[in-house]
């Protein structure tokens, strides 16, 4: 389903994104490839994160973006 994911991802750009949530594209691109591209990555969040009203939502993307980067079931790579 790789594929379908990227059909459906194309149109969140960093550009279309930034004014959305109010980081300039090329901040967004810079964090993204450092995630993407670290040995390890580790996501840890607060309380906020799932006790919002798109809690549920919120951990979906966050573990989504974990297994995509291939950060899940390694020593320092998760989510907590």
């Amino acid at each position: 389903g790789f594929e379908a994911l990227a059909a459906h991802l194309a149109g969140t750009t960093p550009e279309a994104m930034a004014p959305i949530c109010g980081i300039e594209p090329e901040t967004i691109r810079a964090v993204a490839r450092a995630y993407a591209g670290a040995a390890r990555g580790l996501i840890l969040w607060g309380m906020g994160v799932s006790q919002h009203t798109h809690g549920t939502d919120n951990a979906r993307c966050l573990i989504s973006l974990a297994m995509l980067a291939g950060h899940v079931g390694r020593p320092g790579t998760g989510l907590h």
